[in-house]
């Protein structure tokens, strides 16, 4: 064929073959414009709130529907994944409870912003703020932090929104100490293991195991937070009990650690659908035991807590419904 002949006959065959190359590597997998993907903001890798969102996606992921995929979006913790969720970046995510209080009421980082849409789906389990000093700084109660090098978070974190909150409710002046230090979670134990500060504040569920592989590096010990001034300030919180980090816990704690803490609490949007969200809360309620075993801070599940402890957003009416019909719930 002539060159100019192909040249007007060819640009159409031509054409089309690009047409259905273009297709072939836009198209998507059969049937994957059918799965339905959401998100669960989490934390940083190494918590619980990480492997919480791993283990219960995992459990969503292997038994079904089969076009619903769960995704655990590693963040950087409460106060994100609130705006994260409010933006639509977010379908679920974990939360303190004193930070779930806050964005609800529009309160603290969130005053003039309140999340009125914020829904509750449960609580998990209790978040203690934990005092972990050097053995060797002469730290024997909250009380001694004074002169110290502590740490208590990067001031964009809930960590130390809560570390800040509690101290000064109880009445200890953070001017006083030497010097705070401002690292992120992962980097905590590392600074305390060589002697770069005396002592932090984190804000964890127990056990942990990344606490424990740091009790047994280095010579650290848990310190108490308590007395009047902690209980009063309890008394009067909406949003903290009372916790004790129980002997054996970790091989080093021989005697109760006596503190504060919030509660992890998973939450979402009003916009969230009914079968999405009763999904989510059925599928943890049923498997909570297998979930336990992952992530030993969930403890014993306990359906009563897991509808009221730490929520002040009002309960999704799916997951209230859920709770309904669950075995030991009103319904049963």
């Amino acid at each position: 064929m002539p060159a100019s002949e192909c040249a007007i006959r060819c640009r159409p065959v031509a054409a089309a073959l690009v047409l259905m190359v273009a297709v072939a590597f836009q198209a998507p997998p059969a049937g994957a414009e059918q799965l339905r993907f959401f998100t669960l903001g989490t934390a940083a890798l190494t918590g619980n709130y990480y492997a919480a969102g791993r283990a219960i996606c995992r459990v969503i992921n292997r038994e079904g529907p089969a076009d619903l995929r769960c995704s655990p979006e590693p963040t950087p913790g409460s106060q994100y994944n609130l705006l994260a969720l409010e933006k639509g970046e977010l379908d679920f995510a974990f939360v303190q409870s004193d930070w779930q209080h806050r964005a609800h009421e529009g309160r603290g980082a969130f005053a003039g912003a309140a999340m009125k849409e914020l829904r509750s789906v449960m609580s998990l389990y209790a978040e203690a703020v934990t005092l972990v000093a050097r053995t060797d700084a002469g730290i024997g109660s909250v009380n001694d932090l004074a002169g110290k090098t502590v740490d208590l978070g990067n001031p964009s974190t809930a960590r130390r929104g809560t570390n800040v909150r509690v101290l000064s409710a109880i009445g200890i002046d953070t001017g006083l100490f030497g010097r705070i230090t401002e690292l992120s979670s992962a980097t905590v134990g590392p600074e305390l293991c060589a002697g770069r500060i005396d002592a932090a504040l984190i804000v964890i569920g127990h056990p942990n195991a990344q606490l424990a592989e740091l009790l047994e590096l280095c010579e650290l010990q848990l310190v108490s937070i308590d007395g009047p001034a902690v209980r009063d300030f309890v008394d009067k919180s909406a949003d903290f009990e009372t916790y004790a980090i129980t002997p054996g816990t970790y091989q080093q704690v021989r005697r109760p650690v006596r503190t504060v803490s919030t509660v992890a609490t998973l939450v979402t949007r009003s916009q969230v659908s009914d079968d999405l969200v009763a999904h989510v809360a059925r599928t943890v309620i049923a498997r909570y035991e297998t979930l336990a075993e992952q992530v030993p801070a969930l403890g014993t599940r306990d359906l009563e807590k897991m509808r009221r402890a730490g929520l002040t957003a009002p309960l999704h009416p799916a997951a209230a419904a859920v709770f309904d019909a669950s075995p030991g719930g009103p319904d049963d």
